[in-house]
């Protein structure tokens, strides 16, 4: 689980925010790499944002299974 998901009180207002920055850096650099996908002759193309939350959740689904 990411650090976000969990239930969780904050202290302060800015450990909140500094928590949020932190997923969003996370999350962003992880769907970078993941948001490509090769098609047909090798060809790659970027998915659409609906098509990346699919597929991770996908695998999130997969993980929370396989973890249980």
């Amino acid at each position: 689980m990411t650090p976000c998901s969990q239930p969780y009180t904050w202290r302060t207002r800015l450990d909140l925010e500094l928590a949020i920055v932190t997923y969003i850096g996370w999350y962003n650099a992880r769907r970078k790499h993941r948001s490509l996908k090769v098609i047909e002759d090798g060809r790659i193309r970027r998915l659409t944002p609906l098509e990346m939350l699919d597929r991770y959740n996908q695998e999130v689904a997969r993980e929370t299974v396989a973890s249980t």
